[in-house]
């Protein structure tokens, strides 16, 4: 089965550029967003401009076919997914990491908001321990002195 019709270029050409070189640009571009804290709505005009970039490199590097709807498309969903995809984990580890006290880490892409019981405990243990750890640094500079 020849793959031109549907995807404008051959296999090749999909998997080595588009899946490893523009799918690696997209998802340079999420994880550039989320650590940015804008919303993912900024992923579709940019996911959308590299899939017409990735359509003129392939018609112009390979050869394939630049006025490909269902090529563009394709390439385009590839793009956006690969770009969602690590817009959420990056979100995910950065709000995880940001606010350890009320978000805890839901499995690759998610995070769970802890119950209100859960954000008292843990806001207290962190007071405690660090009070704690200050009078254990108290203590440790007037023995020096």
């Amino acid at each position: 089965m020849n793959p031109e019709p549907i995807l404008g270029s051959s296999y090749p050409v999909f998997f080595g550029f588009t899946i490893v070189c523009m799918c690696g640009s997209a998802a340079l571009l999420g994880i550039t967003i989320a650590r940015e804290w804008r919303p993912a709505r900024h992923l579709i005009p940019f996911g959308i401009a590299l899939g017409l970039i990735d359509r003129a490199l392939v018609y112009v590097l390979f050869r394939g076919e630049l006025l490909s709807p269902a090529g563009f498309i394709i390439d385009t969903y590839c793009i956006l997914l690969a770009a969602t995809l690590a817009y959420r984990f990056t979100l995910s580890a950065q709000l995880v990491c940001q606010y350890p006290w009320m978000y805890r880490r839901f499995l690759l892409l998610g995070w769970r908001r802890l119950s209100a019981r859960q954000i008292l405990i843990n806001t207290h243990a962190d007071r405690t321990s660090s009070a704690v750890t200050g009078l254990t640094a108290h203590k440790s500079r007037s023995a020096t002195i």
